[in-house]
């Protein structure tokens, strides 16, 4: 039988894997949205960093990063099956992230929209590449602290 992770072991992978999540995506979304690196990028991390938290605690990412890439006959632990997986967590946490971002930053309707719908594809495929990046370090380091 398979041993479920530790309490530890997701607080320590949403840490190390959630900040710098949370800081490309506000960065870049600040970068691309044409403001710049400014005085809000650290209130939006911040921000941003709860969500990941958030979205940890509420949605079953590690059931999702398995069973996704399996309805399209993949192995999760695979190459493509890793790509596959991570695409649909990264479209939850993008989707909900930069909503919320945008609606931090452009309260106003329908202008909001319009922001949003700008900024989701390159924010997505740069949050997609870092959490390709990050995703590994962070359950490695996990792993490794986990078993002390």
């Amino acid at each position: 039988m398979e041993e479920k992770p530790s309490v530890k072991f997701f607080i320590v992978q949403t840490i190390i894997s959630g900040l710098p999540l949370a800081l490309i995506m506000t960065i870049s979304a600040s970068i691309l949205g044409g403001a710049g690196i400014n005085s809000r990028i650290l209130p939006l991390t911040i921000v941003a960093f709860i969500l990941v938290c958030v979205i940890n605690a509420l949605f079953p990412i590690p059931k999702i990063l398995e069973g996704f890439p399996q309805k399209f006959g993949l192995n999760p632990n695979s190459l493509p099956g890793i790509l596959v997986g991570n695409l649909a967590v990264n479209f939850i946490f993008t989707t909900i992230i930069n909503f919320v971002l945008t609606l931090i930053n452009v309260p106003k309707f329908p202008d909001m929209i319009f922001a949003f719908l700008q900024l989701y594809i390159p924010i997505f495929i740069i949050s997609y590449i870092v959490s390709l990046i990050i995703a590994p370090i962070a359950a490695k380091v996990a792993m490794s602290i986990d078993k002390h």
